[in-house]
């Protein structure tokens, strides 16, 4: 789930930040330090926006998906809104950001 940064709150718990490189890119996954739980990624290119993993909302019932990613990877039972853009796997922030 592409949100912009500022849109982003973390309510409990302390943040952890890894970096590493990624197909060219400078890579950051932000995580409880805790227990190590991936929250979002988010890349030096582009730091205004970040990809949140959708398992950490409590409510998820007004997300609208602007994207499928990783389609090869479904299973075969999955339907998938043909109005929505798919990708087989992870597109650039850029490509998501035209979606």
């Amino acid at each position: 789930m592409l949100f912009r940064r500022d849109q982003i709150e973390l309510i409990q718990g302390e943040l952890g930040i890894d970096e590493y490189p990624r197909n060219g890119h400078q890579i950051r996954r932000h995580h409880c330090r805790t227990c190590g739980t991936t929250l979002w990624f988010s890349s030096v290119e582009y730091e205004d926006y970040a990809t949140v993993r959708a398992g950490v909302f409590e409510d998820t019932s007004e997300l609208v998906p602007r994207a499928h990613v990783w389609v090869r990877s479904a299973q075969p039972w999955v339907r998938l809104d043909p109005d929505v853009p798919s990708y087989e796997t992870q597109p650039e922030i850029s490509e998501l950001l035209k979606a």
